[in-house]
């Protein structure tokens, strides 16, 4: 609501910066009255049809932001702690490092919109600037307390980094670490047909109990299936996949 106030260029109603006007100019008093009922109009459409029956009969923006914020402001502490606990418990698990980034940078963005800032413009001592940079640490260290333990050793050479990158950095060098590490198990689950065979020779073994020696099976059929390879590369040049067994293993 407050974005959309600030590209009207009327917060000033809001924050009573932009007071009714007290003079005879009838010009600048329906000014005042159109710009005023404008602000009063979008707010009474923001909030719920429970909430703009209890304030419906408001004359001034500034009075109505001012109920508004008087109802419902104290509400934030509840919010808060929901938003630490979440973070607390926040990590990688199964989501991929897009995933949990967004999350994360979700949870601390609404955050941060709790914490005092000075909004005075007129501090020259640079402590406004201290806080701000500690908190984006802070998001960092969040950031990377919550990835898997198989980030470790990238997560150690962020943390070795002077000055700490901020978050938006931290994620733009793991992600691809994460597409790496993608492609790779990709081509290995494709490059050892012979280790894959063997996998599924024994699981089928374990799944029929009933069959004899299904250990000394297994070897055979592994065998037989390398002999074959290489006397069909020998023949052809080539090797075909997928391997069709004979039954039970087919």
């Amino acid at each position: 609501m407050l974005i959309a106030l600030s590209m009207k260029n009327k917060l000033g109603f809001e924050d009573g910066s932009i007071e009714k006007p007290e003079g005879t100019d009838s010009d600048v008093l329906s000014s005042w009255t159109r710009n005023n009922n404008v602000d009063i109009f979008w707010i009474l459409n923001s909030v719920s049809k429970e909430i703009s029956a209890s304030i419906i009969y408001v004359e001034s923006a500034h009075e109505l932001w001012l109920d508004l914020k008087e109802s419902f402001q104290l509400k934030y502490k509840p919010r808060i702690f929901q938003l630490k606990h979440e973070l607390m418990s926040l990590a990688q698990d199964q989501n991929s490092v897009s995933i949990y980034f967004t999350k994360l940078k979700t949870t601390w963005e609404e955050l941060s919109n709790y914490r005092p800032v000075c909004s005075c413009s007129k501090c020259t001592c640079g402590g406004v600037k201290n806080p701000s940079s500690y908190y984006q640490i802070e998001c960092v260290m969040s950031f990377l307390i919550g990835l898997n333990d198989s980030y470790s050793q990238v997560r150690g050479q962020l943390l070795f980094m002077d000055p700490l990158p901020s978050t938006n950095k931290a994620f733009a060098l793991i992600s691809p670490e994460e597409d790496q590490r993608k492609i790779t198990s990709q081509v290995g689950c494709t490059s050892d047909p012979v280790g894959s065979m063997t996998f599924t020779v024994k699981s089928y073994n374990a799944k029929r109990p009933g069959i004899p020696n299904s250990g000394t099976i297994a070897m055979v059929v592994i065998e037989m299936i390398q002999q074959w390879r290489l006397q069909r590369i020998e023949e052809r040049g080539t090797f075909l996949y997928p391997l069709q067994l004979p039954w039970p293993y087919g």
